[in-house]
């Protein structure tokens, strides 16, 4: 029986969320979230110091073609990495660039602290002991946790040990109940 994909179910939740989860998905396999993470950090940084910037991703008034040409020159002044380049010109063609925000906080919950996350994820692969306590241990998850947490189990669902519905179980029951599914 194939498990039921209830690990995304929490953090695209939120149109932000779902965006998120496909940026992280696309920098995972690409092996590039470092990469990725520092160009949203740029971002983030330029959106705060720029009113025009500012404007440009919130304004309804600029349509989907001239956004995303704006935003691909936006990219490339601020030495954006390519992925992220094209992520935020899908944002634009979607009418979605005021999402950009909190897409960026977003993936880096998802991120969180990668090179602590790959290492533990090599320990819980194999270790079904620590696996259960870990699973049960997300019923006390707080919700600006859960992302993390559903990024974690992402990874650990790739590994040669899946993650089962049983294992699922507490986190899927604290996302019901903080109504984040």
């Amino acid at each position: 029986m194939e498990t039921p994909n209830l690990l995304a179910a929490g953090i695209q939740a939120s149109l932000p969320g779902r965006y998120a989860a496909a940026l992280f998905d696309l920098a995972r396999e690409g092996k590039s979230i470092d990469a990725v993470e520092t160009s949203l950090k740029t971002l983030e940084s330029a959106l705060d110091q720029s009113a025009d910037l500012k404007r440009l991703v919130t304004s309804p008034l600029v349509g989907r073609d001239a956004a995303a040409a704006a935003i691909k020159a936006v990219g490339a002044t601020l030495k954006l990495d390519t992925l992220t380049v094209n992520f935020l010109g899908v944002l634009a063609q979607n009418r979605r660039l005021r999402q950009a925000p909190a897409v960026i906080a977003a993936f880096r919950a998802m991120a969180g602290d990668a090179a602590f996350r790959r290492s533990l994820i090599d320990r819980l692969a194999d270790q079904p002991d620590w696996r259960g306590l870990m699973f049960l241990d997300f019923r006390r998850s707080a919700p600006a946790e859960l992302p993390g947490v559903i990024a974690l189990v992402g990874e650990l669902d790739h590994t040669s040990r899946p993650v089962s519905d049983l294992e699922l179980f507490p986190l899927v029951e604290r996302m019901l109940e903080l109504g984040q599914v």
